[in-house]
């Protein structure tokens, strides 16, 4: 959400951050998927399908340099945060019924997103700071791993496969050892975890990339 207020706010921002629109629309499409499922209360859950809804129609098409799809991706966002501060406008198309993960968020934007998480984690981060980047590399390795269960859902295509689904589990289990090691300042074991969710990723697309 931050990333978009960011990115939607001038014509200019939106051409210098288009390219990266698309995969964190995607994420807020996943999660406000999860968000439907989720047994627990949560303040926006009975519009979770709305702001899925306007994360979609926010990726759906190939996004154009200039003021027209910039003014047409911050008014989809303007409502989704309406939305999300409990003041849902009353034109919103209903959400289909129907839709799945895979419909909300293609598998691409899914993966690029991921990408960006391990990046972030790997650049941004080094021992003399790792203190300070406690709340970041927690949300960045919750998003990384998250994502991560996601695409090894069957409606991606590629489940059940028994190497598909344990390339996944690798990242998942590096994500949340990565979590572990912010929590608990162990700057050594979080080097070691993200060394297995980039081996992990480097095998899984070595094997179906171009599958």
């Amino acid at each position: 959400r931050n990333f978009l207020t960011q990115s939607l706010q001038s014509v200019g921002s939106y051409n210098s951050s288009m390219l990266m629109i698309p995969p964190n629309a995607a994420a807020v499409a996943v999660l406000s998927g999860i968000v439907m499922q989720h047994p627990e209360d949560i303040s926006w859950k009975e519009d979770a399908a709305y702001i899925r809804d306007l994360a979609k129609k926010m990726h759906e098409s190939t996004l154009m340099r200039g003021k027209k799809d910039q003014s047409r991706l911050l008014q989809l966002f303007e409502n989704m945060a309406d939305t999300l501060n409990r003041s849902r406008p009353a034109d919103l198309e209903e959400p289909a019924a129907d839709d799945d993960f895979a419909t909300v968020a293609e598998m691409r934007y899914v993966m690029m997103r991921m990408e960006q998480a391990e990046r972030k984690l790997k650049t941004e981060v080094n021992e003399s700071g790792f203190a300070a980047g406690k709340d970041m590399i927690k949300h960045e390795s919750a998003i990384l791993g998250t994502m991560a269960k996601v695409i090894a859902l069957e409606e991606y295509g590629y489940s059940p496969d028994e190497d598909y689904d344990g390339y996944a589990q690798r990242i998942v289990q590096g994500a949340r050892a990565a979590i572990n090691a912010a929590e608990g300042g162990d700057f050594s074991t979080y080097e070691l975890s993200l060394s297995k969710v980039s081996t992990a990723c480097q095998e899984c697309h070595a094997a179906y990339k171009n599958n």
